[in-house]
């Protein structure tokens, strides 16, 4: 059986910041309460997808949205546990996180289990907060304690940007900002509400290429909504919500597919995940949710190879 490349756990269904582009929050539609996913349900997923003797691969664990660090003895106790029992079965693990509630104890215990921070920050300040509710107190603190993590080890920092369609004139300004305290790499998302055209990417792309002749070290992850694939098209990624509701996380809904020999352009969604069912319920489908609800990703023809892990049964259950 052939395990997915990665499992992000949203350990909270809420974050302590209001970003307005964030693309977690037309899924926080589905839930009416705070949530804060509890250590038997992280194991669970663990031990059903990484778990099996029979994987091919070691999966990266990534403690992802909405802000984790609102979880975070979840985070110790599933580190301290999954070094032990799944030592040689998992790959990375790394966090996204919005850096506000870092501390020192929190410092210290990520850099002592080499947990990569990926800290998402767009830029210096005023250009930062036209999306973010953080204070410059916040935004100056934030800074503090990432040049000191990247002061005791430069390899356990990737800084998380968003472009936008208003960011774009500044973008060779704020990579030269982020470029200035030295990070391992940059990972570029684009604003999911957006269209970005074809001069926007060679925009993007001049600023890429202008980078990494100043920094060849430096590791640049351009996502693929900007390449213009389907990101779960040679990978698979499972995202978990607090409650073990599963998703197939894809990031790209908008695109052209081929269908029975037809294309067929796929209208923009909010909702631009494949709801798989709970891991709780032994994937019974939520009720909160029904089969017209799945995004219509189904449709896309690499969908074997993207949920081609999961066992005939539970496919069946899946998409009938």
């Amino acid at each position: 059986m052939k395990g997915p490349y990665a499992v992000l756990f949203n350990v909270t269904n809420y974050c302590n910041l209001n970003c307005d582009y964030c693309f977690l929050t037309p899924l926080s539609k589905f839930y009416e309460k705070k949530e804060k996913m509890d250590i038997d349900t992280a194991k669970r997923v663990t031990n059903e997808f990484i778990g099996s003797p029979d994987a091919a691969n070691k999966p990266e664990i990534v403690f992802f949205g909405f802000e984790p660090l609102l979880n975070w003895s979840l985070i110790v106790e599933y580190v301290l546990w999954a070094k032990k029992e799944m030592k040689g079965n998992i790959g990375n693990i790394s966090i996204y996180t919005n850096g506000t509630l870092l501390n020192n104890e929190k410092i210290e215990f990520l850099i002592k289990h080499s947990i990569e921070i990926k800290i998402s920050i767009d830029s210096y300040y005023y250009e930062n907060k036209k999306h973010r509710n953080t204070t410059k107190e916040q935004y100056n603190q934030l800074w503090k304690r990432t040049q000191k993590i990247i002061n005791i080890n430069p390899n356990l920092i990737k800084i998380s940007k968003v472009i936008t369609k208003e960011n774009l004139k500044n973008l060779e300004k704020s990579f030269k900002f982020i470029n200035e305290i030295k990070p391992r790499g940059i990972i570029l998302l684009a604003d999911a509400r957006e269209k970005f055209t074809i001069k926007d990417k060679a925009t993007i792309l001049k600023g890429i290429i202008a980078l990494k002749s100043k920094n060849r070290s430096l590791e640049i992850n351009l996502l693929p909504e900007f390449l213009g694939c389907c990101s779960n098209g040679s990978t698979t990624n499972i995202m978990v919500f607090p409650n073990g509701d599963l998703f197939d996380l894809c990031a790209t809904c908008e695109q052209i597919y081929l269908k029975k020999k037809r294309i067929f352009e796929k209208t923009r969604k909010e909702e631009y995940t494949t709801f798989l069912g709970n891991i709780n319920s032994k994937y019974s489908f939520s009720a909160k949710k029904s089969k017209k609800d799945i995004c219509k990703c189904v449709d896309c023809p690499t969908i074997s190879k993207r949920l081609g892990f999961l066992s005939r049964k539970y496919r069946k259950k899946f998409y009938k």
